[in-house]
């Protein structure tokens, strides 16, 4: 879902990131975080689903944001956290046009 924002806003990505290259980050970075959780979990862990084009809420992009923020507890300053900001900045912005 981030990345589907991501694919439909390619402007609150950072310059050379794709969609698809911040699917596989945010999903690196959650994986790590579940199996330092989970020590004894051996299992695959499912991949993103890239091929789907669906209408993505920017309201359940930021539920997802702060989901994946909460499972990874990245560091504020971590290159990945700091990706996710203008996006996080993009949907702020939209909120406030649209309510304004």
């Amino acid at each position: 879902m981030i990345a589907g924002y991501a694919r439909d806003h390619p402007a609150v990505l950072g310059k050379g990131l794709t969609p698809e290259g911040l699917a596989w980050a945010l999903h690196a970075a959650n994986e790590r975080a579940f199996r330092a959780r989970y020590p004894g979990f051996d299992e695959p862990v499912a991949r993103p689903q890239l091929g789907r084009r669906e209408v993505v809420d920017p309201v359940r992009v930021l539920e997802a944001i702060r989901e994946w923020q909460y499972n990874t507890a990245l560091a504020i300053d971590d290159p990945l956290e700091r990706t996710l900001q203008p996006m996080i900045d993009h949907i702020r912005r939209l909120a406030v046009t649209v309510s304004a």
